[in-house]
């Protein structure tokens, strides 16, 4: 009777020990991406909270892909926008993905709204 753990053969050992590491690198990176999502939540909410408002102007409105041999998946719409800050720079944005019905309601030389990070300015949150 073989028990969890044990095994017939070194082969055996080796086989499950890289499995092991592999499912063990899959959750560190899964980990990784998880914090890193996180911090950009807050940090968004944050400027949306603590931010100054500015107008922007919409550059672009573009359908994003992702693409592999003969696979194709729309991952989704991204609005591009323009904004000057309180120094009298222009700024670069975007808005994250959107949905499809939200992109449409947006053309090149719209107007919209955004939140800027008075600390740094580059920082941005579309706010539409």
């Amino acid at each position: 009777m073989v028990l969890f753990g044990e095994t017939d053969t070194a082969d055996d050992a080796l086989g499950f020990a890289l499995y092991a590491l592999l499912v063990a690198g899959l959750l560190c990176v899964s980990l990784i991406k998880l914090v890193r999502g996180m911090r950009e939540v807050a940090e968004r909410r944050r400027v949306r909270r603590d931010g100054v408002a500015a107008e922007a102007v919409v550059t672009m409105v573009e359908r994003k892909f992702l693409r592999s041999r003969g696979f194709e998946w729309t991952t989704g719409w991204i609005v591009s926008y323009r904004y000057t800050d309180s120094t009298g720079r222009t700024q670069d944005g975007e808005s994250g993905f959107v949905t499809a019905a939200e992109a449409a309601r947006w053309r090149v030389g719209d107007r919209c709204s955004v939140f800027f990070d008075p600390r740094d300015a580059a920082s941005s949150v579309w706010a539409g």
